[in-house]
């Protein structure tokens, strides 16, 4: 008697601890799979390895998550219902897929929802949904000038997609289902280079994307560009202990002591294509005195040691990033001192409009 086994290409390594439980599992969920008796037994895996350190942070990261088997034609077949808690987060936990032999489309939603931020999209609560309806929509406020925004931290939010998902009759299959993380934080940091304070209130951050809505594949849906407030804000001098400290002090070359401000945004996905604005206002006429492509520099600080990703990947991989600027005596940005995104030194365009 031999157990027929297939894990497509994974590394043994790597999988032998979900091998293992999944195995266990087949004991009082799936029969043994013999050469004469060839029952099948499927599971999937979730796994948040698509960052820079290439390492599975889903214990860490996921919290819950709902899975969808959709048929060639689009049809959904089965559905895991919410999965949550201290078994989801194990690092091997598998979830069984109770379907017959076949190939499917499997989509995962999955983070967190303690903010409420994303809402999914679902007309039709029967097994009559199709793949294509299965969308996230960041919830936006619209202001009284008609203009849409949201200024609260965003839930984590994951994707995970298989438009090929084979399961073989009498197969024992563990499939790796990786998750690509949507949502981003971005640390904005004025610092004033003659040592005079900042005054927080002074100054206003909004970045502008149409990132909004998020379709099946993860692939944005145009709807209508918005703001993105900042969700913290407060004042620093290079003073302080820790990362903020240090960090501004690495990076000024022009006194001991600066003084500057600090927004925390939390956003959406970030696509190599888009038009993403950041802009910072100050004063109560709100005078821009910053408005750059923030897509375009994020990308750039990429640097050497990601230089064989894809502007994309990197995007996806990276999820927080720091970005600092420093300001003049008015005020305004001295773009001769450059922008310094998570430690890397990217030239600004002197024609950029401010």
């Amino acid at each position: 008697m031999k157990i027929k086994i297939n894990i497509g290409n994974a590394a043994f390594g790597r999988y032998m601890a979900v091998m293992l439980t999944a195995l266990l599992m087949t004991l009082s969920s799936c029969s043994l799979v013999y050469e004469d008796d060839l029952q099948p037994c499927y599971f999937v895996h979730l796994n948040y390895d698509y960052n820079l350190k290439n390492a599975d942070a889903t214990a860490a990261e996921v919290e819950e998550a709902n899975i969808y088997l959709f048929d060639e034609r689009g049809n959904l077949v089965w559905e895991s219902g919410l999965l949550k808690g201290d078994e989801l987060r194990a690092s091997n936990y598998t979830v069984q897929l109770p379907v017959d032999p076949g190939t499917y489309h499997i989509i995962a939603w999955a983070g967190t929802s303690d903010q409420g931020s994303f809402e999914l999209q679902r007309i039709n609560m029967d097994y009559s949904l199709a793949k294509e309806e299965l969308k996230q929509h960041l919830k936006l406020t619209r202001a009284s000038d008609d203009n849409l925004y949201h200024d609260k931290k965003l839930d984590r939010l994951f994707h995970g997609a298989d438009e090929k998902l084979v399961l073989e009759p009498g197969q024992f299959k563990v499939h790796n289902l990786r998750l690509v993380k949507d949502t981003n934080h971005v640390q904005v940091m004025l610092n004033n280079v003659d040592g005079s304070e900042l005054d927080p209130d002074q100054f206003h951050f909004e970045i502008e994307a149409d990132n909004s809505r998020l379709a099946h594949d993860n692939m944005p849906i145009p709807f209508a560009r918005h703001k993105s407030h900042c969700f913290a804000k407060r004042f620093f001098t290079t003073d302080e202990e820790g990362d903020m400290g240090r960090l501004t002090r690495s990076l000024n070359k022009v006194q001991t002591k600066v003084t500057g401000v600090v927004a925390e945004h939390s956003i959406s996905r970030i696509m190599e294509n888009e038009d993403m604005r950041l802009r910072v206002y100050h004063g109560e006429d709100r005078d821009k005195i910053i408005d750059i492509p923030l897509r375009k520099y994020l990308a750039a600080s990429k640097g050497d040691s990601y230089s064989h990703m894809s502007d994309q990947e990197y995007l996806d991989r990276q999820d927080e990033y720091h970005v600092v600027f420093f300001l003049d005596h008015n005020n305004k940005w001295d773009k001769t001192l450059c922008i310094y995104i998570n430690n890397w030194r990217v030239v600004p365009d002197q024609e950029e409009d401010l």
